[in-house]
């Protein structure tokens, strides 16, 4: 499973990589921002409000839900908030990684004769056995 982006430093590069973009200009332009908000963005002076975390995300080809759960820890006052904050997270993705994997899994299990719309009682299916 692919690892949760640390910080916002790793969301800007992201963004700024697979945008093919030049520059921080460039890629505070992208997202709609001045580059000085950028600065302070990446200073740790400002955070991201969550329509700009949106746009992050998208541009970084990240889960949209985990980076607003990830701005919410990173905004956090304490430890014990930030902390439930990206368990929360981290619970999301290891649901969602499982639901594709089940549905990967489902897929390869599907008979040709399931895939040509043929259907079988539960008795006759080989799932149903195991």
């Amino acid at each position: 499973m692919e690892h949760l982006p640390k910080s916002i430093e790793d969301y800007l590069a992201a963004a700024r990589t697979k945008s093919a973009l030049p520059s921080d200009n460039a890629l505070a332009s992208a997202l709609g921002i001045t580059r000085q908000s950028l600065s302070q963005i990446r200073a740790g002076i400002l955070m991201p409000g969550d329509a700009l975390m949106l746009k992050l995300a998208e541009m970084a080809r990240e889960n949209p839900q985990l980076a607003l759960l990830q701005l919410q820890a990173w905004k956090a006052k304490d430890q014990v908030t930030k902390a439930a904050w990206l368990e929360l997270a981290h619970a999301f993705k290891r649901t969602a990684a499982a639901l594709i994997l089940a549905f990967v899994f489902a897929a390869f299990l599907a008979s040709p004769a399931e895939a040509a719309g043929r259907t079988y009682a539960p008795d006759q299916c080989i799932l149903w056995k195991i």
